[in-house]
């Protein structure tokens, strides 16, 4: 398992937690996702779930929403962002901005930056 070091530039800036793939969702086994949720803030994590990188979002958004709020996470919903239009729109923004963290599922990652690469997302 890979736990990344956090880098804080500036009064702004978050944590950035890089998930080498293949983490566990099972009950008792989710160490590098609870670590996530804790550093969303726990209870008061507000997340969104960004499964761009998949060609079906539907069940990579529903199997992460019910693991962090297992896991004990405020809220958790996701953000559907398929396309530049998605990555441009106004509630896309807005959603993220009040995020306390952002989780993207895995999946074919030229996907994120062809969707949201250059965008207001971005």
């Amino acid at each position: 398992m890979f736990w990344s070091k956090v880098a804080i530039v500036g009064e702004s800036a978050g944590r950035l937690l890089v998930i080498g793939g293949a983490e566990e969702l099972h009950p008792g086994r989710e160490t590098i996702l609870e670590r996530f949720v804790a550093l969303a803030g726990g209870p008061e994590a507000r997340i969104a779930i960004v499964a761009t990188a998949t060609t079906d979002p539907g069940p990579r958004e529903t199997e992460y929403r019910e693991v962090f709020l297992r896991l004990g996470a405020g809220e958790v919903e996701p953000v559907r962002l398929t396309s530049r239009e998605d990555a441009n729109s106004d509630d896309a923004v807005a959603r993220l901005a009040t995020a306390t963290g952002v989780f993207f599922t895995g999946g074919d990652q030229r996907r994120i930056t062809n969707a949201l690469g250059g965008s207001r997302v971005d």
